[in-house]
């Protein structure tokens, strides 16, 4: 690949509930099972004491409970995940983002910010997407199937490996 100034990938589409459920996901479960082991211990020493149950009849009912709250916190996410992305206007309208070897652009319908690689804090490739971490928190999610190919898809990954100013990034 040409990795001159003018070299530029474009991918673009809808975001969809899909797309912003699986970058959502990957941030919430992490802490979802971190606050499940931590909370498996007072489960489990409350149940032990309340009832006059054997040690394997403690742990069955003490994970019992936390999947249940697990599978209950989950829906309450993804209520809420799917209520916000109803006002979206990236899955309204659409994004096109514009790659280059200075920056990338992400034209919506009105507005058209550049965004500078160095300024990014990282870049991840998953499975199904991309996720320039612009904070530690919050990404753009970019889903493979806004490209046109795997062509493009390797075009970026060139792209992102040519930056210097890039110290945390991940690609497949």
């Amino acid at each position: 690949m040409d990795t001159t100034e003018e070299s530029t990938v474009t991918a673009e589409g809808r975001l969809g509930f899909h797309d912003a459920l699986q970058h959502f996901r990957l941030h919430t479960m992490r802490k979802m099972v971190v606050i499940g082991v931590i909370a498996f211990i007072p489960i489990y020493i409350v149940f032990h004491l309340q009832f006059a149950m054997g040690v394997i009849g403690t742990a069955a009912i003490t994970l019992l409970v936390e999947a249940a709250g697990m599978l209950t916190g989950w829906m309450i996410i993804k209520y809420k995940l799917k209520k916000q992305n109803q006002s979206n206007s990236m899955m309204e309208d659409g994004v096109t983002y514009i790659f280059q070897q200075d920056g990338f652009y992400e034209k919506r319908t009105k507005e058209q910010p550049f965004m500078e690689w160095r300024r990014l804090h990282g870049v991840r490739e998953r499975r199904d997407f991309f996720q320039l971490y612009l904070t530690k928190e919050r990404a753009v999610v970019v889903p493979k199937h806004f490209f046109a190919g795997e062509t493009e898809i390797q075009q970026l990954r060139d792209i992102l490996r040519h930056q210097k100013a890039l110290q945390n990034v991940r690609l497949r």
